[in-house]
């Protein structure tokens, strides 16, 4: 029996769906690409919060040569040099609630007592900033400052407007402008 060509396009189509199919099963087959592990990552609750949970998860620290430059320009507390010299990094993620924000700025720094960690973020928090709606020339930051004691549980404190002034890459003075900050507690290191 032959073919005519009006049975032509729906053989081909019934062809064509086959091979997607195929295809897509093969796809579904392939090994994942497995996500690096975080360098670092901790969750908690946050004080004042509806859904109070925290979460730190930082792919990777910021290194030192690129540390460095961001708090170079960084010294005089000018947000946007500081901006700037941040370009594109993106070094994880907070999550304040239900909100995730995106980290561009992350440095650990050992102490005797335990382990601090500096977070900067862009831009300030949006819905958790200037409540007070105090002008800026310069539109502000955020800096989340945690810190790890060696025994128990720890705590940060989240500035959700702040201006950052740089000392060096691993010492800041973190200046909040909003109606004060938000605290964190209970942090604990997140168990695979």
């Amino acid at each position: 029996m032959r073919v005519g060509s009006k049975h032509k396009a729906p053989v081909r189509m019934c062809g064509a769906m086959l091979l997607m199919a195929l295809a897509w099963d093969a796809l579904d087959a392939a090994p994942k690409k497995s996500r690096p592990d975080a360098a670092a990552e901790y969750f908690g609750h946050v004080a004042a919060q509806s859904n109070g949970m925290f979460v730190v998860h930082i792919d990777s620290f910021t290194p030192d040569d690129t540390a460095n430059a961001v708090a170079l320009a960084g010294r005089d507390g000018d947000a946007n040099a500081i901006r700037d010299a941040l370009g594109r990094l993106d070094m994880g993620f907070i999550k304040l609630g239900v909100r995730g924000y995106r980290v561009a700025f992350a440095r650990r720094r050992s102490e005797d007592e335990g382990v601090r960690i500096i977070l900067i973020l862009r831009n300030e928090l949006e819905y958790a900033g200037r409540t007070n709606m105090k002008v800026l020339l310069i539109p502000p930051l955020a800096a989340v400052d945690v810190w790890l004691p060696r025994t128990g549980e720890g705590e940060a404190t989240i500035s959700c407007a702040a201006s950052v002034v740089f000392r060096s890459a691993d010492d800041m003075a973190i200046t909040d402008w909003g109606d004060g900050t938000l605290r964190a507690f209970g942090l604990r290191e997140r168990t695979k």
